[in-house]
């Protein structure tokens, strides 16, 4: 069969009913209308990174960049905000400038609401300024169930600190160019709903009601607080909150490339986000329910490569492979399923897994990117590309793809 060669929207149907953010080939982040697909890359080395898939996530902090519609507390005083002081990843001149003009006690806040028990994230793009250099983050049910996060903007150094019911804690700190930091913080409320967060500038490792030793600054936007075990991208908001829906991709014509005898199926991919206890999809050949499926997941939290196959009534336990992905976030994973009526094969990291029994393969209609046969599980990340062979493969062809 002679290669023909494609356009992406004459393969893949994709949808997202949402605008969504991505970073372009120069470093910037923009908004990519609804139903179009977001090839990413670093805004750093400028690299592409793939196509970006994403479950549906709400920014729940209004006016993310407007912080004069913030609260402005102090004692007697405030904070001095000056609009469109600095370039930043939204472009130029959208970072405010958060400035102190005595010594005194002073934070932004905003409101939120997130149900008692919930996981939530909250990510700040922050920049030092002349003085201080420091960005105090707290997440907070109310003062007596809180968390302190500390972000040094110079040198990228961070840690946090907790009172009351307040569990699960991480931070940390993603460099996005121009010397901006996305600051992420990530925790757990007890018995008492999530209600606001508050941001200062400071020059030392300090909480925001902590005086500091100079009038320090920091360059701020795009302050987002989602539910959920990790961030995903910058949702923009104004005067409301606003969601960004799922990426769905998938391809529905099979014929004449799917040979339902045998095959192999293999994804290279990087997870976007740290490890969670929820499946992450990376590949399903199905008919769009769990029946009829030869599936590839990245199981978490220990990073094991997950399989999935039936046929009918007819159910194969594929072994998962313990650790096969790499424990830090935006390393790439690859993983193949190779099947035929003898059996299965799953690999990843270049290690085998059989299930060798009679199968009959099933038979299936679409093949779903980044997603499973109900089109949830999302991967949360950039799949760089997606492989079919209509033959199975050797062990040893298997090992090589997925070294």
């Amino acid at each position: 069969m002679a290669l023909v060669q494609k356009q992406f929207s004459d393969l893949i149907t994709f949808t997202r009913s949402s605008a969504g953010g991505r970073f372009n080939d120069r470093g910037l982040f923009e908004m990519v209308p609804a139903n179009q697909p977001r090839f990413d890359y670093d805004p750093i080395t400028r690299q592409p990174l793939g196509l970006l898939i994403e479950e549906n996530r709400t920014n729940l902090i209004v006016n993310s960049s407007d912080y004069s519609l913030w609260n402005n507390n102090g004692a007697g005083a405030s904070l001095v905000i000056a609009p469109s002081q600095s370039d930043g990843p939204l472009g130029l001149s959208t970072m405010s400038r958060i400035s102190r003009d005595d010594l005194g006690i002073r934070y932004l806040t905003r409101s939120f609401a997130s149900a008692a028990g919930s996981t939530i994230t909250a990510s700040q793009h922050a920049k030092a300024g002349v003085i201080g250099g420091w960005l105090a983050m707290r997440v907070q049910t109310n003062y007596a169930n809180r968390v302190d996060a500390f972000f040094n903007l110079i040198t990228g150094d961070f840690s946090y600190a907790t009172t009351g019911d307040v569990s699960a804690v991480s931070a940390r700190m993603v460099p996005v160019g121009g010397g901006v930091w996305r600051c992420i913080c990530t925790a757990t409320s007890g018995a008492v709903p999530w209600s606001s967060i508050l941001l200062a500038p400071q020059d030392r490792r300090g909480a925001v009601d902590i005086s500091p030793a100079e009038r320090s600054e920091v360059f701020l936007d795009a302050t987002q607080v989602e539910v959920g075990s990790f961030e995903t991208s910058f949702i923009p908001t104004g005067g409301s909150q606003v969601t960004r829906t799922s990426d769905i991709a998938r391809v529905s014509t099979l014929s004449p490339w799917y040979n339902r005898s045998e095959g192999t199926m293999f994804a290279v991919f990087k997870p976007a986000a740290s490890r969670t206890t929820e499946f992450r999809a990376i590949m399903s050949l199905d008919d769009g329910t769990a029946r009829n499926r030869l599936q590839a997941y990245m199981a978490a939290p220990a990073g094991n490569a997950e399989f999935r196959a039936s046929s009918g009534d007819i159910s194969v336990p594929v072994p998962s492979i313990p650790a096969a992905y790499p424990p830090n976030i935006n390393k790439l994973g690859k993983s193949a399923l190779s099947y035929d009526s003898k059996g299965l094969t799953g690999v990843a990291g270049s290690v085998l897994s059989k299930a060798r029994i009679a199968f009959t393969p099933p038979e299936v209609t679409s093949l779903k990117i980044g997603s499973n046969q109900s089109q949830s599980q999302l991967l949360n990340g950039h799949i760089l590309s997606i492989s079919y062979y209509p033959r199975r493969l050797t062990d040893s062809e298997l090992e090589a793809l997925t070294t």
